[in-house]
């Protein structure tokens, strides 16, 4: 009902101030605020980056559904930008990133691989196995990293339809 969206806003508080003491566990959250935490970057300046990077996944894929890009191309974009746009992911919401990588996997097989295209999707797809590892040993976070892969593949593929990248290698 319309109570769970307005307990929704009335508990934003409570969530930021949980993420900002880490009760989250920074080291399973794929996020660019969580990645930032971990550094021992102030709170402000991870949400500043969290923001930053939320708009610009959202202009990605505000431009490539604007344009004439394919379909697959266009529903590669939406899991990946989802998943950058919050501060809140955690290890288990990668899973949607398979979304994404079907759509990128049927574009390319049907027009053609761009160059280090499956090499980029095979270690994005590796690196979800082990982030979490990294960064519990290391206080080094690279999950925002993999869930921008394929954003980045589907802008590179958007990128070569306008004729700005190289056309796809069969």
């Amino acid at each position: 009902g319309l109570s769970t969206p307005w307990m929704f806003v009335l508990h934003l508080g409570d969530a930021a101030h949980l993420l900002k003491v880490g009760a989250f566990g920074y080291g399973k959250m794929p996020t660019v605020a969580a990645s930032l935490l971990l550094l021992h970057a102030p709170f402000p300046l991870a949400m500043a980056g969290q923001a930053l990077t939320s708009m610009a996944a959202a202009a990605i894929a505000v431009t490539i559904w604007r344009s004439g890009s394919s379909m697959r191309v266009k529903a590669a974009t939406l899991p990946a930008a989802a998943l950058l746009s919050t501060p809140y992911a955690y290890d288990y919401d990668l899973a949607i990133l398979a979304v994404s990588g079907a759509f990128l996997i049927a574009e390319a097989r049907e027009t053609g691989w761009l160059r280090g295209e499956k090499a980029a999707l095979v270690v994005a797809w590796a690196g979800t196995l082990v982030f979490v590892t990294v960064a519990l040993a290391t206080g080094i976070q690279f999950g925002p990293i993999l869930v921008a892969v394929p954003l980045l593949l589907a802008t590179r593929r958007w990128l070569a339809n306008r004729g700005i990248v190289p056309v796809p290698n069969n």
